[in-house]
């Protein structure tokens, strides 16, 4: 049997989790952090670039041709024709030299997209404190939450693809 709530109970647990969540929202007005979500958000899509340099890298290094040749396409398909040639070199550039682009990009990939977690924690932590943990510790925080969402997107996505009928061709 599950645990019952009396009518009593169950409002006082409702006011007490709506004036903490009153609180939280007013301590984040107060201490800018609506301010700080440009910052965020400045940092999480700035780690969008060596994301992109990581998945162009994995398709030159690991799709086959046919695969290659499915998603340039479909890359082409949309592109305005300046930016064709562009894709086309970066491609072939990609293919000669790719020993330092992953690491490096992986490396700036974190560190970008953890400065826009970073950025958050110590919002809220001023907002919930008045003052924030340490800056080591906080970016530890951040590097840790950024590689576990990398490492969830990943995982889903390859459950994604595997079990999807049109790769089970391709694959």
């Amino acid at each position: 049997m599950g645990v019952v709530l009396s009518s009593a109970r169950f409002l006082d647990l409702f006011h007490r989790l709506r004036r903490r969540l009153v609180s939280i929202v007013l301590a984040l007005e107060q201490h800018g952090a609506v301010h700080q979500a440009s910052a965020m958000a400045f940092w999480l899509f700035l780690g969008l670039i060596p994301l992109a340099a990581i998945l162009g890298w994995a398709l030159t290094s690991f799709a086959g041709a046919e695969i290659r040749q499915s998603i340039v396409a479909s890359v082409i398909s949309v592109t305005p024709e300046p930016a064709l040639g562009l894709v086309d070199e970066q491609m072939h550039r990609l293919v000669g030299s790719t020993e330092a682009v992953a690491p490096l990009s992986l490396l700036g990939f974190l560190w970008l997209a953890s400065g826009g977690i970073h950025t958050a924690i110590v919002a809220i932590q001023t907002a919930q404190a008045g003052r924030a943990r340490g800056w080591f510790r906080n970016r530890a925080l951040a590097l840790a939450f950024v590689v576990a969402l990398l490492l969830a997107v990943t995982g889903s996505t390859t459950l994604l693809v595997l079990a999807s009928p049109t790769w089970q061709n391709v694959i």
